[in-house]
C-alpha cells in the first residue's frame, strides 16, 4: 500500500514553547500527520518519548516533552505534551489521532490543558482516495461549542501517485483561495521543483521556489530557496545536506544570501543509533562561531544497549528520584551479587560513562536489597550534560532489563 506524504514546503525545525501557540502547535500536529501517512513500514522500535531543551550558556535544560503512545497495529494515537518549569513536568497540549481499516489516519483532535482538564483545540479531517492518497484535509477550530471551519488543503496526483499541486483555502464566509504549490519530479521521482503562488484576488502569482538537488543514491543534498521580485528570482536560503554510509542524515546547514554571498545561518547535526534511529538533533545558530541553540533528544522503546542483551527475571532494578537534578539512587534485589556484578551508564549514543563495581561500592540493605548511588559524573567525575540515561545491572552472563533515567540540571 503506498501512501503519500504532505508537503510542508520552506518549513524549517519546529520548537516549542511553554504557552499554547497557535503556529507552533499547528505545525507539530502537521508533522505528526505526515509522519503516519508516511510511515509504510514496522519499526522494531518505537519513538516513545521526545525531549526538547535548550542551550543555557554551559549546559542543557529541559523545557518540553512529548510522550507518545501506540494502538495494537502499532499506530500512534496520541502524542501528549508536558513543559518544564524547573522542578515539575506539567501537561500543555495533547495530540489523538485516529485511524480507518487501512490504518489511515482520518482524524486528530488537538486539546489543551486548563484548569484541570482537557479542552478541545483543533480538529483535523482527513481524506483519501482509492489508492490511499490524501485528496483533502479540513482544520476546523473550536469556538464556544462549535467546530469553525479555518483551513482547507486539497491536492492533485498524477498516475504514479505523486503530488502535483496542493491549494489551501481559508474560510471567511465561503472558502478563499490562499496558496497553492506546484511539483515537478525527475525520473526517479525525486521532487525537483517547489513552486509557491499566491492569489492576489484575481490571479495567481508566484511568490517562492524550491530547487532541489539529489545524488546517486536520490538523497537530496542540496535545496536553493528563492523569491519572486520584480520579474526575477532572487537568491533566499541555501541547504545543504550530509550523511553517513548508512543513508543517515548527519547535518543540515542553512545559510542565507547577502550582498552577493552566502552567510551561515542554522546548523543541524543528528546521531543515530545502530538501527538508523534518530537518537539527537542539535541546532546550533552562527555568530562568529557556532554557537549551541536547541536540542532534541528522542527515545524509543525496546532501546538496546548491545545486541546479545539477556534478561533476567529475578532481579528487580530503579532508581530514585527519576527525573533528578544532582543525585539518584539505584535500588535493586537479586537473589545472587556475584563479584564480577556491575551497573553500567549509558548515553543515548549507547556510550557507556560511567560503571559501579558493586563489590566494591556496594551498600547493603536487608533481604538481598542493595543500592548506589550516582552523583552524574563519569568516569573522571565531571558533571555529564542533562538528558536521557540508561542504566543496567549485569551480574556473571546475564543482565536485567535496562532502566531509564533523564538528569535535568
Amino acid at each position: 500500500m503506498k501512501k503519500t506524504i504532505f508537503i510542508l514546503p520552506f518549513s524549517i525545525f519546529i520548537f516549542f514553547s511553554i504557552v499554547i501557540n497557535a503556529d507552533i502547535i499547528q505545525d507539530r500536529v502537521q508533522k505528526i500527520i505526515d509522519e503516519q501517512i508516511s510511515q509504510t513500514d514496522s519499526r522494531e522500535q518505537q519513538l516513545s518519548e521526545i525531549f526538547f531543551q535548550e542551550w543555557l550558556g554551559n549546559h542543557w535544560q529541559n523545557y518540553q516533552k512529548a510522550v507518545l503512545f501506540y494502538d495494537e497495529n502499532g499506530n500512534l494515537i496520541e502524542e501528549r505534551h508536558y513543559y518544564w518549569d524547573s522542578n515539575n513536568w506539567f501537561l500543555n497540549y495533547t495530540v489523538h489521532l485516529y485511524y480507518d481499516d487501512n490504518d489511515n489516519v482520518i482524524e486528530a483532535l488537538v486539546q489543551f490543558w486548563e484548569a484541570g482538564g482537557w479542552h478541545d483545540l483543533y480538529l483535523y479531517l482527513i481524506t483519501y482516495d482509492e489508492n490511499n492518497n490524501v485528496i483533502e484535509q479540513l482544520v476546523q477550530n473550536k469556538i464556544g461549542n462549535d467546530w469553525v471551519n479555518s483551513m482547507l488543503y486539497s491536492f492533485i496526483y498524477d498516475a504514479n501517485d505523486l503530488m502535483l499541486e496542493q491549494l489551501v483555502r481559508s474560510w471567511g464566509i465561503d472558502w478563499q483561495n490562499d496558496e497553492k504549490y506546484t511539483y515537478s519530479y525527475d525520473e526517479s521521482e525525486n521532487m525537483i521543483h517547489e513552486l509557491l503562488e499566491e492569489w492576489s484576488g484575481s490571479e495567481w502569482l508566484e511568490s517562492y521556489q524550491n530547487i532541489n538537488t539529489y545524488n546517486e543514491n536520490n538523497l537530496m543534498i542540496e535545496s536553493l530557496g528563492q523569491y519572486f521580485y520584480m520579474d526575477s528570482w532572487l537568491n533566499d536560503v541555501f541547504i545543504t545536506f550530509t550523511y553517513d554510509d548508512n543513508e543517515n542524515m548527519l547535518t543540515r546547514l542553512a545559510q542565507y544570501w547577502f550582498l552577493e554571498e552566502w552567510f551561515n545561518n542554522e546548523l543541524n547535526t543528528f546521531d543515530h543509533d545502530f538501527e538508523g534511529n534518530v537518537l539527537e538533533d542539535i541546532l546550533q545558530i552562527w555568530t562568529d562561531d557556532w554557537e549551541n541553540e536547541h536540542r532534541t533528544e528522542f527515545v524509543y522503546e525496546n532501546v538496546r544497549i548491545e545486541d546479545n542483551e539477556i534478561y533476567a527475571e529475578n532481579i528487580s532494578l530503579s532508581n530514585f528520584p527519576n527525573p533528578f537534578t544532582s543525585q539518584t539512587t539505584f535500588h535493586y534485589f537479586t537473589a545472587e551479587v556475584g563479584e564480577d556484578a556491575e551497573i553500567s551508564i549509558y548515553n543515548l549514543k549507547g556510550q557507556k560513562v560511567k560503571q559501579f563495581s558493586i563489590a566494591d561500592r556496594v551498600r547493603l540493605l536487608t533481604d538481598g536489597r542493595f543500592s548506589i548511588e550516582w552523583n552524574g559524573t563519569d568516569e573522571d567525575n565531571k558533571p555529564v550534560d542533562s538528558g536521557i540515561y540508561f542504566y543496567r545491572l549485569k551480574t556473571g552472563n546475564t543482565f536485567s532489563q535496562t532502566r531509564k533515567m533523564v538528569l535535568m540540571r
